[in-house]
């Protein structure tokens, strides 16, 4: 009952700031690298988060949810969670420096360390294998909150994508928390899990996007991912879903973005700025329809969705021959797209 209500919030949500963006004329920039065509709103991000924040408030008035009622770690948490958001959806509006996003994203993190919810040690329990950060806790801590915020918007280049690729990812966070019997971790998921899916309703390009998150939404759901697998029930207690399998399951994301930092360096241009080599890009630009790009990315993220449980469940040397073999065939994707995708122009100069 609780997720129906919301679902028809967050749909009713979206739905409504279609139709302001419209009549305020709010509409995502075109130029060069968007791969849209026509005027598209792009505030779905507030849809997303009203989604959210009706769910937060629907288990509070029906005593839903422990911690959200009693730990005042949560709400420091959801604190920075807001503002992330108001930072992207500032930016929405009118474009906020690069710099200043990341400053303020760097605080939002440490508020997220001083809640308690940091990497204090790294472990992978089928190997018995544990380390402690020490020292190193809180900035090891706060550059995977800053750095899969940036992963997540980087990746919001293609109707659907950034929007699947979190269900995706969440759906796989509940599973960990399912199997932990860690109510408030499963319930956080599916409070954010809702608000996105009527979010896609509107987005998916059949026949074509109606709006998109905006940074705003990426930048939320980004740092909903990188939260999400640092909450446990106290600041001692194990992580529920370890940083191993956080990022694995966003393999295809992170490697897009580190691809997309080694290119901006090598080229001796900013990180943060703009360009038309992401993956999905190159994808398109082999000839792959933008709905045949999605498709076949939501199928690639399944299927390692899919084999990070079978990890999960398989324990011991398998669990990361598992989680290996999952880097080393994304990889080597990469690889052969970024070679095809050259050796495509070659061909057609020629």
């Amino acid at each position: 009952m609780v997720y129906g209500i919301q679902f028809l919030i967050s749909a009713a949500a979206v739905f409504g700031v279609i139709k302001i963006s419209r009549a305020l004329s709010l509409y995502d920039i075109q130029d060069g690298r968007r791969m849209h065509k026509g005027k598209i709103p792009r505030l779905g991000g507030l849809g997303i988060f009203l989604g959210f924040a009706a769910g937060v408030v629907i288990c509070l008035l029906s005593g839903t949810g422990s911690a959200l009622r009693s730990d005042s770690r949560f709400w420091l948490l959801l604190a920075a969670a807001v503002i992330v958001f108001a930072t992207g959806f500032v930016d929405d509006l009118k474009p906020v420096p690069a710099r200043y996003k990341l400053v303020i994203q760097l605080a939002a993190a440490l508020l997220v360390c001083a809640a308690g919810f940091r990497f204090d040690r790294i472990s992978f329990a089928p190997l018995n294998f544990s380390l402690d950060f020490g020292i190193f806790s809180w900035p090891l801590t706060v550059l995977w909150i800053a750095g899969l915020i940036n992963v997540i918007n980087m990746f919001d280049g293609l109707d659907g994508l950034a929007g699947t690729t979190s269900v995706i990812a969440l759906l796989v966070y509940t599973v960990f928390f399912y199997r932990a019997d860690f109510a408030d971790g499963f319930l956080l998921c599916s409070l954010l899990i809702v608000p996105v899916t009527a979010f896609l309703l509107f987005n998916l390009p059949f026949p074509k996007a109606r709006i998109f998150m905006g940074d705003s939404g990426s930048n939320f759901l980004g740092f909903m991912l990188a939260v999400l697998p640092l909450v446990r029930e106290t600041p001692v207690s194990p992580a529920v879903v370890p940083v191993w399998y956080a990022a694995t399951v966003l393999v295809f994301p992170v490697c897009d973005f580190i691809a997309a930092v080694w290119r901006r360096l090598r080229e001796h241009r900013s990180i943060m700025s703009p360009d038309f080599s992401h993956l999905h890009h190159k994808l398109v630009a082999m000839g792959f329809s933008q709905r045949q790009t999605l498709l076949l990315l939501v199928v690639l993220q399944s299927a390692v969705a899919a084999l990070v449980l079978t990890s999960l469940l398989s324990g011991g040397t398998a669990a990361l021959t598992i989680l290996l073999a999952i880097w080393l065939i994304a990889i080597l994707f990469f690889t052969v797209i970024h070679i095809n995708k050259n050796l495509h122009f070659r061909g057609s100069d020629s």
